[in-house]
């Protein structure tokens, strides 16, 4: 996405239920896992926030941005050859650090809490993101 002054990737990772805290606790696994190997290659002038999500997002996802890189001031070789490296880097981490399955299902049941997930609040109706999030850090 590019705006007047910055341009940004964003990394939104999705349960496959569509669940919203098993997709924040997908998003909390990739943080703690990558965070650090993913900042150290990253171009030079990347701002990376995880957790980027506002209250009018449907979903939690995690922030690249290019400051003074947008169409009002920014150039756009430059930016599309950020937006490669930054492509470049995630694509390198991820593949030579995969995450297991078993890792991953084990991440998203403690997050969730006990029993399986049916998409259903209390009162019978679809989950519509009323229930709180729990990072990782704080289970």
């Amino acid at each position: 996405m590019a705006g007047r002054t910055y341009t940004r990737l964003t990394l939104v990772a999705l349960a496959p239920s569509g669940n919203r805290d098993a997709s924040e606790a997908i998003l909390e696994l990739l943080r703690e896992r990558y965070g650090d190997a993913l900042a150290a290659r990253l171009p030079t002038g990347t701002e990376v926030k995880w957790h980027a999500r506002i209250a009018s997002d449907v979903i939690d996802f995690a922030a690249l941005t290019l400051n003074n890189g947008g169409y009002l001031n920014g150039d756009a070789e430059h930016a599309a050859e950020w937006v490669a490296a930054c492509c470049q880097a995630w694509l390198e981490i991820l593949q030579a650090r995969a995450v297991a399955d078993a890792a991953l299902a084990a991440t998203v049941a403690k997050a969730l809490g006990a029993g399986q997930d049916t998409g259903q609040d209390p009162e019978g109706g679809t989950d519509q993101g009323k229930r709180s999030f729990k990072r990782i850090d704080e289970l």
